[in-house]
């Protein structure tokens, strides 16, 4: 059967100093899955890095804690902001309830990576923000409500490890294979577009 082809509505529009792409190029760095938006009462949809300011996103990791964050995000062994929620987005072992609406991802290593997403809807789609995050401690989120591990058993299928992929035209490529190579899918959300809105 014919994979079915995402639905674009239209040409790309979007400012770099308003998203940070990928490494593939496209602005999603991973995917929550439906079964994992279901656990953690959120949505299906990608998890994006905007340039931010000094309260969320790359320019808040660069500069939190007088640099403090930075240097240790360096010491994990990642180059940049963008690797490090990469890593994060597309290896993370537990979400757990963060501070307000916010969700914590975590990548269990010597020491935690942690990630805080918020999910908004707005002219670019529904996605998962990156808010803040850093290297912290061993076992850091164990005091936030538990609200999925990876591979649980009501996960009938991994999350996406791919981001949705996108070309330039704004012509959607095709599906992505799941990592149990049985099926793949196409997702229907939009590039980011110009007009982001910081936030305050």
């Amino acid at each position: 059967m014919p994979e079915r082809q995402p639905q674009v509505t239209g040409p790309i529009k979007q400012k770099d100093k308003d998203f940070v792409k990928a490494s593939n190029g496209t602005y999603d760095f991973g995917m929550l899955d439906k079964h994992v938006a279901e656990a953690i009462g959120g949505k299906e949809a990608p998890i994006r890095l905007q340039a931010g300011n000094e309260k969320y996103g790359e320019h808040h990791l660069n500069i939190a804690d007088d640099g403090k964050r930075f240097d240790a995000i360096r010491a994990a062994g990642y180059e940049t902001v963008k690797d490090f929620i990469e890593a994060i987005s597309k290896n993370w072992n537990e979400i757990r309830e963060g501070t307000g609406t916010s969700k914590l991802l975590i990548k269990a290593d010597a020491k935690d990576s942690v990630a805080a997403i918020e999910l908004k809807s707005d002219d670019n789609g529904t996605y998962y923000s990156v808010i803040t995050g850093g290297v912290f401690r061993k076992n850091y989120g164990r005091n936030k409500k538990l609200l999925r591990k990876r591979g649980a058993p009501s996960l009938d299928r991994p999350e996406l490890s791919t981001p949705i992929p996108y070309d330039t035209s704004g012509n959607a490529q095709e599906g992505i294979t799941e990592r149990t190579g049985t099926r793949s899918h196409s997702s229907t959300i939009p590039e980011p577009q110009n007009g982001v809105k910081e936030e305050e």
